[in-house]
């Protein structure tokens, strides 16, 4: 909880209450969340702050809410399988970390519930709700195949925000990767086979359709 006060100015020396708190649970499970409150009297019919704290109007509240933002966050993870990483891969996960596909991990689950909240400034006005939910993750198929994914899923709108979509094999000196964003504004995919050297990066093909040329 924080908060300060500005002995130099005229008004509005209280600054916002911030409230943040955060906790886990479970293995690899969190809550975060943060709120903040303000201290001085807001008229509904105007939306001006006025200058009067809500202590000094005698009202019950000290403060009123403004916004607050909660994430539930949530990893599943499969026990790890093999041994450390090689120097090649080592190297790669150096050069470019967005190639880098571990294969030892047979299958990931991350997600996260979003729920913010803004609340209306003027009498009349619905408050701004914000309901996200977000999934990404990963799984293998075999030892030289490996699927990746994320999407995120406005509840308010009822509207699917994001997809992408990855496939990644693994042939040895080279590697193949195709990455497709189906959905949303930045439809797009781009195909890949290269080298894994990390002094020949760029011996590769590359064949991709980025979202302006739709």
């Amino acid at each position: 909880f924080n908060t300060s006060y500005n002995l130099a100015a005229d008004s509005f020396q209280i600054a916002p209450f911030v409230l943040n708190a955060r906790t886990t649970f479970g293995n690899g499970f969190s809550v975060v969340m943060n709120a903040t409150f303000d201290p001085y009297v807001l008229d509904m019919k105007t939306g001006v702050r006025q200058r009067q704290t809500y202590l000094e109007a005698g009202e019950a509240a000290l403060a009123r809410l403004s916004n607050y933002n909660i994430a539930f966050n949530g990893s599943i993870r499969s026990k790890y399988q093999g041994g450390n990483l090689n120097s090649r891969d080592i190297a790669i996960r150096n050069y470019d970390p967005r190639r880098f596909v571990d294969f030892n991990v047979p299958y990931s689950l991350n997600f996260a519930l979003i729920l913010g909240y803004n609340a209306p400034v003027r009498e009349g006005l619905p408050p701004q709700l914000n309901q996200t939910l977000g999934l990404n993750g990963d799984f293998r198929i075999t030892t030289k195949w490996k699927v990746t994914y994320s999407a995120s899923y406005d509840m308010v709108r009822g509207d699917l925000t994001g997809m992408q979509f990855g496939i990644y094999r693994d042939l040895h000196c080279w590697d193949m990767s195709f990455n497709w964003i189906p959905v949303g504004f930045r439809q797009s995919y781009t195909f890949d086979l290269r080298v894994k050297s990390s002094m020949l990066q760029q011996l590769r093909l590359s064949r991709r359709r980025d979202w302006y040329d739709f």
